[in-house]
């Protein structure tokens, strides 16, 4: 394993509700000090907080080892689930601060996540997805709850 150490200790603390922020700070910064991926899982957890190492110590030891299984578990424990993906994606508002650029990139990036996590891979699928949740918007909420 590459600089191991090093890169551990420059990663972001992790915060429950940027989990999937620092899963991708993560990623990077593991795959530009070439660790070995059989590692990624035991270096990650070292870094959880809260909710993320309960769901990492509820896993068997195969799955313990697995980044991904990992990934997922903490991932839902920390409810990254389709529904919160659409509503940052939706709920996205341009601040004084950021440029156009920077908006459209954030824009793009959840939409991403958003489609990702619907397993969205051809444009049929994005357009199910769209024509879904417009249809959900159209009905009483009670209906949409029950279409899940």
């Amino acid at each position: 394993m590459k600089d191991k150490d090093n890169g551990v200790c420059h990663l972001p603390e992790f915060v429950e509700e940027e989990a999937e922020e620092f899963i991708i700070q993560f990623e990077k910064v593991a795959t530009i000090k070439e660790w070995d991926k059989s590692d990624w899982a035991i270096l990650v957890q070292s870094k959880f907080k809260g909710k993320a190492i309960e769901a990492y110590v509820c896993l068997s030891m195969s799955e313990s080892v697995d980044y991904e299984t990992v990934k997922e578990a903490v991932l839902k424990t920390v409810e990254m689930d389709p529904e919160v993906y659409r509503r940052r994606f939706r709920d996205i508002k341009k601040i004084s601060e950021q440029t156009h650029l920077e908006v459209a990139r954030e824009c793009r990036m959840r939409f991403d996540r958003w489609c990702k996590s619907e397993e969205v891979k051809t444009v049929d699928d994005i357009r199910q997805l769209v024509l879904l949740e417009h249809f959900k918007s159209l009905v009483h909420p009670e209906i949409t709850v029950s279409m899940k």
